[in-house]
């Protein structure tokens, strides 16, 4: 047997310059270390037990034996110990690489390997048995030692599979937590069905009619419950959120959802309503806004069950096609602050009870076919910023009592058939910076109190019967004024001629 010393020895010599061989495919020794004196073999026993069992070898390589856990390949002669030699540097078609290749020569007669895993042979590629490119190889210098194989690249690949699966579950978990947060979870389908004259009892009791429409086979409320009592996941809902989805559909059924420009998953069986288009839900699972701009709703009727949505704070359907009248109902929608109604055909009279909406800051209604009067009972609106009732058909006069909307920013009533004077004590509203009353039946002179609006900063007052001159007051607040040019103005951007 070969001494422990000079396996080291050898090891020292073997290794030596082998650090720039940049063409290892497979990955390197960690760590080489001598076997204890009793498990050594000599180079012969090496031979002698690899010639017995030599199957399927080149013709250069006696064969290849495994001795206590490791497997030897041996060489029958020095020639052949440098084409293994040579292998280990160069590759070729015919050719496996062998990294780490390295020998010990002893007197010129016997070298030997250690080969990690067994059966590996080597040859041409029509002997060659079949082999696994990314096996770990470990070449000892001599026979006692043995080799400790750590693949790196198979390393580096479960490091990289552990990262992956890890971040992937990190996701998932995270994704799970979100979607319980916000109850997106399709609930599990009801083990045994809620009884319909429950729900029945339900709706009725918050519905404005008491639920007398729900009988009427041809009606949209008839329509909407048909479809909520036929949703096999509905006992995964609350009692406000069987309101809230028989609201929608009734919004949806009343206004010929059918035809929508977008209607992503409304009336979708399971679905969250905050899943449906434009329905916001800022905490779930409560509506807190619908937005269906230039949607193509059409309709005469406004589903006054959106009284149903008590969250409820922005209701935009600007843009549409509805022909009906404002629910009286929508006053007690105490959370809603925007109500924006513009560019439809809504018609009869501007509710007065709007002025319950305590929250409300913004109201524009612009533009539909409103008759009668401007109700002064949205004076005590404190809330309210923005108001518009322009292009309609309003009457009568402007009520005084609309300057005690302190925090009234911008108030447009612009194109309707309002006549007499303009109120004086609109002069009083501190907070207004637009003010817009032309193309009306006004007469008489431009209160002087208007200069008092230290914020104005347009005024419109064209198109109406006023006479005089613009108080040089108003002038000192801004130059954005257009008047008629009866009007004496030096300070106006321009004034029309009255048609």
């Amino acid at each position: 047997p070969v001494s422990s010393s000079r396996c080291n020895n050898s090891a020292n010599r073997s290794t030596a310059g082998r650090s720039n061989d940049k063409r290892r495919v497979v990955p390197w020794v960690e760590e080489l270390a001598c076997t204890p004196p009793e498990e050594t073999h000599s180079g012969p026993q090496i031979e002698e037990a690899a010639a017995r069992e030599a199957t399927q070898a080149p013709e250069h390589a006696v064969g290849a034996h495994k001795v206590r856990g490791r497997s030897y390949v041996s060489l029958s002669s020095i020639e052949d110990h440098h084409s293994i030699r040579d292998m280990s540097r160069e590759s070729s078609a015919n050719d496996i690489v062998i990294p780490n290749a390295h020998v010990v020569e002893e007197d010129d007669a016997i070298t030997a390997y250690v080969v990690e895993p067994p059966s590996v042979f080597f040859g041409d590629a029509s002997n060659k048995p079949p082999m696994d490119k990314e096996a770990a190889f470990c070449s000892c210098v001599c026979p006692c030692m043995s080799c400790k194989v750590q693949n790196a690249e198979s390393r580096k690949r479960r490091t990289t599979l552990l990262w992956i699966a890890g971040a992937l579950t990190t996701v998932a978990v995270l994704t799970f937590i979100v979607l319980a947060a916000t109850g997106r979870f399709r609930p599990d389908p009801p083990p045994p069905p809620l009884d319909q004259e429950q729900i029945r009892s339900l709706i009725a009791s918050a519905s404005p009619d008491g639920g007398a429409s729900l009988n009427d086979t041809t009606s949209y409320q008839h329509t909407a419950f048909s479809w909520l009592v036929e949703d096999p996941w509905l006992s995964g809902f609350s009692d406000s959120q069987l309101l809230e989805r028989y609201s929608l559909a009734c919004l949806y059924t009343s206004l010929k959802g059918d035809d929508w420009r977008e209607r992503d998953g409304w009336m979708a069986q399971g679905r969250s309503v905050c899943d449906w288009y434009n329905v916001t839900c800022a905490a779930w699972p409560n509506i807190t806004s619908i937005r269906l701009i230039r949607n193509n709703l059409r309709g005469d009727v406004f589903a006054p069950e959106i009284i149903m949505m008590e969250s409820l704070k922005v209701l935009e359907l600007e843009g549409n096609f509805i022909s009906s009248t404002i629910p009286e109902e929508i006053g007690i929608m105490s959370s809603l602050e925007q109500l924006l109604l513009r560019n439809n055909s809504l018609q009869g009279a501007v509710p007065s009870e709007l002025a319950k909406l305590s929250s409300l800051q913004y109201l524009k209604l612009h533009r539909n076919d409103f008759t009668g009067t401007i109700p002064k009972e949205l004076s005590s609106m404190d809330s309210m910023i923005y108001l518009t009732l322009g292009d309609n058909a309003l009457s009568s006069s402007i009520p005084s009592e609309l300057s005690q909307m302190k925090n009234l920013q911008v108030l447009k009533l612009y194109q309707n058939e309002l006549a007499s004077t303009i109120p004086s004590e609109l002069g009083l509203m501190s907070s207004l910076d637009t003010l817009d009353l032309d193309r009306n039946r006004l007469v008489s002179t431009i209160p002087a109190e208007f200069g008092n609006l230290k914020h104005l900063e347009r005024l419109r007052l064209h198109g109406n019967k006023l006479v005089g001159s613009l108080p040089t007051s108003i002038c000192n607040l801004t130059n954005n004024i257009i008047v008629d040019c009866a009007i004496n103005c030096t300070c106006c951007r321009k004034c029309k001629r009255r048609l």
